[in-house]
């Protein structure tokens, strides 16, 4: 009767050993699923306030190109990585705008001065 009398006591142990890794693996589980969606999708909230920065850089272009090759001559002078979005390109007789998009960034907005 020595192993039937030590089951009840091994099965409460066991209850309890799985109820309290449970309750603790929850939160594991739930800093986890947080981390990962914030990795794959940047939610706002969960980033610093970052202040925009500014800056300028003076180049030699060519005032004869058209906007596409404008823009990726001004992004590869730049040293900037990302795509030239053709739908925002705005261009008067003083100046060229256009946006790019980077991977894993936000649209950035570039302004040229000739």
């Amino acid at each position: 009767m020595g192993i039937l009398s030590f089951i009840p006591s091994m099965r409460k142990i066991l209850l309890k050993i799985h109820l309290y890794g449970g309750l603790a693996g929850f939160w594991y589980l739930i800093i986890l699923g947080t981390s990962s969606l914030n990795y794959n999708h940047h939610f706002e909230f969960m980033d610093g306030k970052k202040e925009p920065k500014d800056w300028s850089k003076i180049i030699a272009i060519d005032n004869g190109l058209e906007n596409a090759p404008l823009a990726q001559t001004l992004r590869d002078s730049l040293g900037i990585i990302g795509w030239p979005l053709f739908w925002t390109f705005k261009r008067d007789s003083l100046s060229f705008e256009f946006n790019l998009e980077q991977p894993g960034k936000k649209l950035f907005h570039y302004l040229l001065i000739p």
